[in-house]
């Protein structure tokens, strides 16, 4: 007599239901419920618990189960794998430190008179490069008086040398001034830095190169090769108190003795630390010895007060 194999229902049943939970297993869909072992700032990974060898010669061989020891064995294994985490200092998440100046003063009687002046810096620093931007504009008209209205637009890209005082920068500019004999000089510049020191609360840095400059609608409307020579000076006293200077010297090569002269001093008082509000006292000079004796020099001082933004 030949013996038919026959497969009871409950095992074809819970094959069926085998099969679909470890397809879903594979594919790494877990209970939403289920408790994590780890913490969150670790990435889980889900793989079904290893057959013991004494089980691996029925595996392909459909035996009933019973309903615990199936949900036994679909239990997952669950192994940790820790994660970097992103540096938080990134050059990309600095941002931008500015400051918006204003101050007037005028007058009005036997003379009439006003007086107006605006700037604007910014400043963005990182381990490998910093921005430095300044706006500055004074306009000063009244009856009687020659009308006064200059302005300079400043921007440098430095980048320090790792583990080095030294420092590469480039550097343009334009400056327009009713009382001189051209409309608009545009000029720009690069070379090398050298910081003697910087600190949280002094900082020096000198720099020199070479620069280029030309007056549009002047005497000598072309460019003039330039050497450029400069220093950087800046102390905080106390929490409220700072001062800082810069000077630049910009010699013209065919004639060294018609050279420009750019000086800046300031003393910044902290007003109110919650809003950053400063008093500025400030003087600036911008000589330029290729002009008329009488224009050569423009002197400029003023109180301001700053907005940080």
């Amino acid at each position: 007599m030949r013996l038919q194999r026959t497969e009871p229902k409950s095992i074809r049943r819970w094959g069926g239901v085998f099969l679909a939970a470890s397809w879903l297993v594979s594919f790494g869909d877990a209970r939403a419920d289920a408790p994590l072992l780890f913490p969150p700032a670790q990435e889980v990974i889900r793989l079904p618990r290893p057959i013991p060898e004494d089980e691996s010669a029925n595996v392909g061989t459909m035996v009933p189960v019973s309903q615990p020891e199936l949900e036994h064995a679909l239990d997952p294994i669950m192994i940790s794998i820790d994660v970097d985490e992103a540096p938080t200092t990134k050059d990309s998440a600095i941002k931008w430190k500015r400051s918006f100046e204003f101050g007037a003063a005028g007058a009005q009687g036997r003379t009439n008179s006003f007086t107006m002046r605006a700037g604007l810096d910014a400043e963005r620093a990182t381990p490998t490069v910093t921005h430095t931007i300044k706006i500055k504009h004074v306009d000063s008209s009244g009856t009687g008086l020659d009308s006064v209205q200059n302005s300079l637009a400043d921007g440098r890209v430095e980048w320090p040398f790792m583990e080095s005082p030294w420092t590469y920068f480039i550097r343009s500019s334009s400056e327009r001034d009713v009382l001189r004999d051209y409309n608009v000089r545009v000029a720009g510049s690069s070379g090398f830095g050298y910081e003697f020191f910087k600190v949280a609360d002094h900082t020096l840095i000198c720099r020199f190169g070479g620069s280029f400059s030309r007056a549009f609608g002047g005497q000598t409307d072309h460019f003039v090769p330039e050497a450029s020579l400069g220093m950087e000076w800046s102390r905080q006293l106390t929490t409220r108190h700072t001062i800082k200077a810069n000077a630049e010297c910009v010699p013209a090569l065919e004639r060294p003795l018609n050279y420009r002269l750019n000086t800046d001093a300031a003393w910044e008082v902290l007003m109110d630390p919650d809003a950053g509000l400063k008093l500025k006292l400030a003087v600036s000079d911008r000589y330029d010895r290729s002009q008329e004796p009488a224009v050569r020099g423009n002197l400029n001082y003023s109180a301001l007060l700053l907005w940080p933004f």
